[in-house]
């Protein structure tokens, strides 16, 4: 991955962080909402149990006709509310049951009680309604504090789930904060280690490359751009040694031609210095006209008269038949760079000569064959003398090898 694309998903991990705890609070909202707006209804029981209670306390103290219907009006309220009401919680769902179930069996109580107290017996009927009135009385007491004990549990428990809750989206939001910011820092470090070992080994290349190891590669594979610079540099590594190989080439190739000059300048003196005492003779051919042009001992070699029109063809007429084929390989050979430097025999007025001939080329400044000069050395003494010494020694081994035999 890009280094810029890794600093951009850096960038925006804050903004997904931001995101996350947004959601969380949304949905812990939702849920301390619930819980909140069951908490207020768990409250209006409460307190709508608490006026019921006291409603009915003051009937059994005063028995009085509004007090009856200030009851009745009040338990309607606890039963609306209650029976309103839904809760998910199974534990909150069973109180709220018996919060109902309590408060039916209260206004049940109530009723009776109110029934005992318009009978109006008296005598021994009185002393038995005067009982049952106690305990009805005391049914209607327990009912309404069984069902303000419900209506406080159901409002505690209501609260320790707004607590839950709310300590939940706490620990929600903690845990979101410290596991992300975790993981972007040690993203971050190990990208930054990576750059940073990338980056050293860009480094130690770029040092061993400028100490002149053209053949060093920076071996750095990541698809970034790092990569990308270590890719150009051993590009530009490999460019340069090919720069450089061509440029000690042509160093090279300069100093040959130096050289060769040297050479050539040197074979013109010694060559003049040659046809000064009369021991070779010379000569220079065009190569573009095919002309030769001969020195004067080359036309006492060869036997031509001075002024005779001279060819490369000329010249090869007079080379012995048996030597031509060998001569006009040889020459042609010379005309693509190679040396020359040969020894045939040439026909001169019905006689065999030996001669030795070096040829040098000559270029324009484009490089270009222009032709050559060369010089012709007489060998034919030479030879003579070579086989004169061959016949002695072949004699000699005869002799030995017949006194060796015992003859």
């Amino acid at each position: 991955m890009r280094i810029a694309t890794r600093l951009k998903l850096g960038a925006w991990v804050p903004v997904f962080v931001a995101l996350a705890i947004c959601l969380a609070l949304l949905f812990s909202h939702r849920a301390m909402r619930a819980a909140l707006d069951e908490g207020q209804a768990a409250r209006q029981i409460m307190h709508s149990v608490n006026a019921l209670n006291h409603v009915a306390l003051s009937y059994i103290l005063h028995q009085d006709d509004q007090l009856r219907l200030q009851f009745v009006t009040e338990h309607n309220a606890v039963s609306g509310l209650a029976a309103a009401i839904e809760f998910e919680s199974p534990q909150r769902q069973q109180v709220l049951e018996r919060i109902r179930r309590h408060s039916g069996l209260m206004k049940d109580a109530f009723l009776e009680l109110i029934s005992t107290y318009e009978s109006g017996a008296s005598g021994a009927n009185a002393v038995l309604l005067t009982e049952a009135g106690k305990r009805l009385a005391g049914r209607v007491i327990t009912g309404a504090r069984d069902t303000l004990s419900d209506a406080v549990r159901l409002e505690g428990l209501i609260h320790n789930e707004i607590a839950t809750i709310q300590r939940n989206i706490n620990l929600l939001v903690f845990f979101l904060i410290i596991g992300i910011t975790f993981s972007l820092t040690a993203a971050l470090s190990r990208m930054t280690r990576s750059i940073n070992t990338s980056l050293a080994a860009l480094r130690r290349g770029t040092e061993v490359i400028a100490a002149g190891d053209l053949n060093y590669r920076i071996a750095i594979a990541t698809r970034d751009e790092i990569g990308e610079l270590s890719q150009a540099f051993n590009l530009m590594t490999e460019r340069l040694k090919e720069t450089t190989v061509s440029r000690d080439e042509l160093s090279k190739e300069v100093e040959e031609r130096k050289q060769a000059e040297q050479e050539l300048r040197q074979s013109r003196q010694d060559l003049d210095r040659a046809q000064e005492v009369g021991q070779i003779g010379s000569w220079r051919m065009d190569v573009l006209r095919n002309v030769l042009t001969w020195s004067d001992e080359n036309h006492r070699i060869f036997g031509v008269p001075k002024g005779s029109t001279l060819t490369y063809e000329t010249f090869l007429g007079i080379v012995h038949p048996e030597d031509r084929q060998y001569v006009d390989t040889r020459w042609k050979a010379g005309l693509r760079g190679e040396p020359y430097d040969i020894e045939h025999r040439i026909s001169v007025a019905g006689e065999v000569r030996w001669v030795r001939e070096r040829a040098f080329l000559e270029f324009n400044e484009v490089g270009k064959l222009l032709g050559g000069f060369g010089i012709t050395q007489d060998i034919t003494e030479r030879k003579r003398v070579e086989a004169e010494l061959r016949g002695l020694a072949q004699q000699r081994q005869l002799a030995l090898d017949a006194s060796r035999m015992g003859w």
